[in-house]
């Protein structure tokens, strides 16, 4: 009987450990499909690991599982999963790891506010590839939310001597990122239909607002003469409202994409410059 019970143990133990090995190599091969960017793959050998490995509560686990989701598009069971990772974590590294991680999750998202916060939660403590870490993260949310006086601070922190000035330059064409003003676009648009979308260089759309606009001018013009002011106003005036509102509204959206698109340039210009450190 005694014998029986110690090759029980055994054989429990050996299938114990084969388990434990097998969970090893699905965690190594969703790693390895994350890092070559086969997602699905990756996605698929998490949720297997997830679903039967529950007695390990490593957080390692759930911050490949965090990552592998939000590359996937589930940002909401990203957001679960890193957050179950940082309340498992003990260790000052990995919990490091996972605010970083966190931050840029939120810089992705334009949650700008909010890899701040992040950011703030780390103790740098003289780790000077940390602190560089945090600074170029700093730095791009600061950017990000138009102040440009703190971004320039964290860049320069990080980027080499010898390449401050060039930095300095691109930061002084921060000053043209807001033209054409939204405000004049609008004023424009609102005199002189079409002329807002030719100030933000849609040629093709102020074209098109002249062109309609005239036309339903014309129209009313028309049919007061030939019918009544009122058939004139209640067959034309809907339609010259709408297309007259929508050229204000195209005008300024164009000038909003026209300034953000102005702004990733800048700030791709400065990621290009700090990587040549």
């Amino acid at each position: 009987m005694k014998k029986l019970l110690i090759l029980c143990v055994l054989i429990f133990s050996n299938f114990i450990n084969s388990f434990s090995q097998n969970f090893d190599s699905v965690y190594n091969i969703a790693l390895f499909a994350f890092n070559n960017g086969d997602f699905d793959l990756a996605k698929k050998e998490i949720q297997r690991l997830l679903f039967f490995d529950t007695t390990n509560i490593s957080p390692k686990k759930y911050l490949l599982a965090s990552k592998i989701y939000f590359a996937t598009e589930d940002y909401s069971q990203a957001e679960m999963f890193i957050n179950t990772a940082y309340s498992l974590s003990k260790l000052k590294s990995q919990r490091d790891e996972i605010l970083l991680t966190k931050a840029d999750f939120h810089i992705f998202s334009k949650k700008y506010f909010n890899t701040i916060i992040e950011l703030n939660l780390i103790n740098l403590e003289g780790n000077s590839i940390l602190q560089t870490e945090v600074y170029l993260r700093f730095a791009i949310a600061y950017f990000c939310l138009n102040d440009y006086e703190k971004s320039n601070l964290y860049f320069s922190k990080i980027i080499s001597p010898d390449k401050y000035y060039d930095l300095q330059k691109l930061f002084k064409k921060t000053k043209n990122l807001k033209r054409p003003n939204s405000a004049l676009i609008v004023c424009s648009s609102i005199l002189f239909p079409g002329l807002g979308q030719y100030l933000t260089g849609n040629f093709w759309d102020g074209f098109s607002s002249e062109i309609i606009l005239s036309s339903f001018t014309l129209l009313g013009i028309y049919l007061a003469q030939n019918y009544t002011n009122w058939t004139a106003i209640l067959c034309v005036f809907p339609f010259l409202e709408r297309y007259y509102l929508g050229g204000i509204k195209n005008a300024y959206q164009n000038s909003k994409l026209k300034h953000q698109s102005k702004s990733n340039k800048l700030l791709n210009s400065i990621l290009e410059l700090l990587s040549k450190n």
